[in-house]
């Protein structure tokens, strides 16, 4: 997920780099079943005043009419999209457009990220995939424009695809062990965990807690849109900031990110902010 969590201190490629879904539960039903070649109508109860006749069986002269059919529930297989995605890497384009501390104080932006191709390594005596990005963007606030930029490490449970580690010097991110399901569907939400937030890889430092969780709502009949959220705590519990990022999973195994949104909330006298990345 792309992120920038502050204007001074973006963490983009931490938030792109992060999949923090979990599976939920399938709801099963009886329905009626009509059979064209028989004409027999199967219906799993029907009540007659106070009587509940069960697995009735009927046969149907002709069909008057058809009101129409429910959409078949569309499921994308998210750990296929995702080990795609760690495997191969890709290179995105963006823009920037929101607003530091006030609507009139606008932030405009545009720049663009590089994920490359997993590689196998360890780290300490375990071993990972390594995934390295880098982000360079021009962002103007207040009509002064600053040039910046962005290198991260991921390290990646080669077994699950779970994200462990991302390295970007100061800060430093270590995940809770989680399970990337093989597939999803619409209406499914949960909670990935709480990522610590250090000051370097010593980790003698927490600078912080990140609250993962997502959603996955509809988008056409061969594609879901899967969007994660991450809530920034700092050492006091003040909730800093917000990140939304959503992305669109097909049928077919790909996933693509669209946008991010990200609040930044007045804590301690800090200014608030708000954006919106657009993914091209």
């Amino acid at each position: 997920m792309f992120e920038l969590s502050r204007p001074s201190n973006h963490r983009f490629v931490k938030s792109l780099l992060i999949l923090i879904l979990l599976g939920g539960p399938s709801v099963s039903r009886a329905t009626d079943v009509y059979d064209s070649a028989t004409g027999v109508l199967t219906i799993p109860s029907v009540i007659v005043g106070n009587t509940t006749y069960l697995n009735v069986v009927v046969t149907i002269g002709n069909v008057i009419s058809v009101g129409g059919s429910l959409p078949a529930t569309v499921s994308v297989p998210l750990l296929t999209a995702v080990q795609n995605n760690i495997m191969s890497g890709y290179s995105k384009s963006f823009t920037i457009n929101g607003y530091y501390d006030t609507a009139a104080t606008p932030i405009t932006g545009s720049g663009s990220i590089n994920i490359g191709g997993a590689t196998p390594t360890s780290l300490n005596g375990v071993q990972y995939l390594k995934q390295i990005g880098a982000l360079s963007l021009s962002l103007t606030v207040n009509g002064t424009t600053t040039p910046l930029s962005s290198v991260a490490t991921r390290y990646i449970n080669p077994t699950t695809f779970a994200t462990a580690i991302v390295d970007e010097t100061n800060p430093y991110y270590v995940f809770p062990a989680y399970k990337i399901p093989g597939a999803v569907v619409e209406g499914q939400t949960g909670i990935f965990g709480t990522t610590t937030e250090y000051s370097s890889s010593s980790k003698s430092t927490i600078r912080g807690t990140v609250v993962s969780s997502y959603a996955v709502t509809s988008d056409s009949n061969t594609s879901l849109l899967v969007t994660t959220i991450s809530d920034d705590y700092d050492t006091s519990n003040n909730h800093t900031a917000q990140t939304s990022v959503a992305y669109r999973v097909t049928t077919s195994g790909t996933m693509t990110p669209l946008s991010e949104t990200v609040v930044s909330f007045s804590v301690n006298g800090s200014k608030p902010f708000s954006y919106t990345l657009l993914i091209q």
